[in-house]
Parts: structure tokens; C-alpha cells; sequence
């Protein structure tokens, strides 16, 4: 009795342990502005799994939910990383995004950007491995609405693009 026991207190940190998952996931809003012709790119990400890749590409001292690293050296990186990792095409031309900038929430960043002169829009494409690269389980959630059409997708490793076409009355 006394060696079963030992075995399950020995076990039962291990299997809390292996029960434990953390998921890795980000959600991205697009939105398409037809006053402004622009799409407006809302993406949110948990900020140690940013703060990890940014320190495994980058700096091995960034740190991005404090005050200690200097911001705009921490936006310079971020702005990088969204250009290598974050591409959207619109009717089949590659649209540059400008960074606008980021604001921390409770545990995840919130970023902005915008695809401007965008006077028609007949469909989106959305290349988005972020995270993907250092945490292969990373899924990514895109939301597109434009007009009437609202549109999400689920990508991952195996697949981290999304089409989305669009017809006349979207315009």
C-alpha cells in the first residue's frame, strides 16, 4: 500500500503537468474603410508568445509589457516582423501595410495597421504564418468584412493563406 502510495504521488505532478496545454492562437480583424479605401488590419497576439519570437529574431532582452526596453527600438522590430511574416494582397497586387502602431491589453498586444488606396476591392488574400515559425501549433484566426460580406478563417502551418473573393455589390 505504502509503495502505491509513493508511485501516485509521484505521478500525479507529472500528469497535471502533461495535462496542462497551452494554446497558441492570435486574432486579426480586417476591415474594409470605403470612405477611406483602406483596409484597417486590427491583430491581437498573447505578448509573451510575441515577446518569445521577438527575442529568438531580434534582441534576446526585449521586453514588450514593461517600460524598460526603449519603445521605439521595440516598434522598429515589431514593424520588421509584421513585414517579414504579414502580407495581404488585394485583386492580386500585394498591398504594403503601414504600421500605425500597438497597445498592450490584459495578456496580449493589440496592433494597428492600414493598406491604403484601395478603390476596388474584388478579393483579399491574407498570408499570415506569424508565430508559426517558433511555435509550430500557433493558429491564426482571420476575420474579413467588407460591406455585407463578413468572413472568417482558421490558418495554421499547413495552411496560413486566405482567399476571400468578393462580388460587384461588395463595392
Amino acid at each position: 500500500m505504502r509503495k502505491f502510495f509513493l508511485i501516485a504521488l509521484v505521478s500525479l505532478p507529472l500528469l497535471a503537468a502533461s495535462s496542462l496545454h497551452k494554446y497558441y492562437v492570435s486574432i486579426t480583424q480586417i476591415e474594409y474603410n470605403k470612405d477611406h479605401k483602406s483596409l484597417e488590419v486590427i491583430s491581437r497576439i498573447f505578448y509573451d508568445d510575441f515577446e518569445h519570437v521577438l527575442k529568438e529574431r531580434y534582441d534576446s532582452n526585449i521586453e514588450v509589457d514593461g517600460n524598460t526596453y526603449p519603445k521605439e527600438k521595440l516598434n522598429a522590430y515589431i514593424k520588421k516582423y509584421f513585414e517579414q511574416r504579414f502580407h495581404i494582397q488585394v485583386n492580386g497586387t500585394e498591398k504594403p501595410l503601414d504600421y500605425i502602431g500597438y497597445e498592450n491589453e490584459d495578456d496580449y498586444m493589440v496592433f494597428y495597421l492600414e493598406a491604403k488606396n484601395i478603390n476596388t476591392l474584388k478579393s483579399i488574400e491574407v498570408d499570415d504564418p506569424m508565430l508559426m515559425e517558433v511555435f509550430p501549433e500557433q493558429k491564426n484566426v482571420v476575420h474579413i468584412k467588407a460591406g455585407n460580406t463578413h468572413k472568417s478563417f482558421m490558418l495554421y502551418s499547413e495552411n496560413d493563406k486566405a482567399l476571400l473573393k468578393f462580388s460587384q455589390k461588395t463595392q
